[in-house]
């Protein structure tokens, strides 16, 4: 008898882009950008994190040739017309094309997850456990202590968004996506072992 996968053969690459809003102002559209690669026949999820502010080649109208991804992805908004789901699943396209013509990853999927569904999502879920190997305090968007300890959607969100906490020289990207991953880990860890 064959060995069958439940879940499918190969494996495919979806986007996941999440954001807290379309930013007029600052031309940005997403904040956090996954790459996420499932392979059914080896029971390997593997996750990559992009900054939003990578700069790339892009053939999208109105940006001469080279912008950040979150650019790509806020041109490409604006550039759609007719409903929301319509103008999001555009800038998400933007995106997508973007790493096939930069990176040649092409995506199956894509995922676009606002801050409100994300922080919905955490509550129906019963918060999120994480582990912080040190004290952060992200000034308005909370204090968040050292150690084990379950946040709620809005923490969530807001710890997810936090671009500096006290104690750092100069915001960085790199940190900021080390502090979601945290979030990441303990909703991985969460799905592994439903309740």
């Amino acid at each position: 008898q064959a060995n069958i996968t439940p879940c499918g053969s190969g494996s495919f690459i979806f986007i996941i882009l999440g954001d807290s809003q379309i930013e007029t102002k600052g031309q940005r559209g997403f904040s956090s950008i996954r790459l996420v690669k499932v392979d059914f026949e080896n029971q390997v999820v593997t996750i990559a994190a992009l900054s939003p502010d990578l700069w790339v080649r892009t053939r999208l109208s109105g940006l001469e040739g080279a912008a950040s991804l979150t650019r790509i992805h806020w041109q490409g908004y604006q550039l759609a017309h007719g409903e929301e789901r319509r103008r999001i699943s555009a800038a998400a396209s933007a995106v997508a094309q973007a790493l096939v013509d930069n990176f040649v990853v092409v995506s199956d999927h894509y995922l676009h997850i606002r801050l409100e569904i994300f922080s919905d999502l955490i509550d129906a879920l019963g918060g999120v456990e994480v582990n912080l190997p040190q004290a952060m305090d992200g000034g308005i968007l909370g204090l968040y202590p050292t150690g084990l300890q379950v946040l709620d959607g809005k923490q969530a969100g807001n710890f997810v968004r936090m671009w500096k906490v006290a104690g750092d020289s100069t915001p960085s990207e790199a940190e900021r996506i080390a502090r979601q991953d945290i979030l990441l880990l303990g909703l991985l860890k969460q799905a592994k072992s439903p309740s």
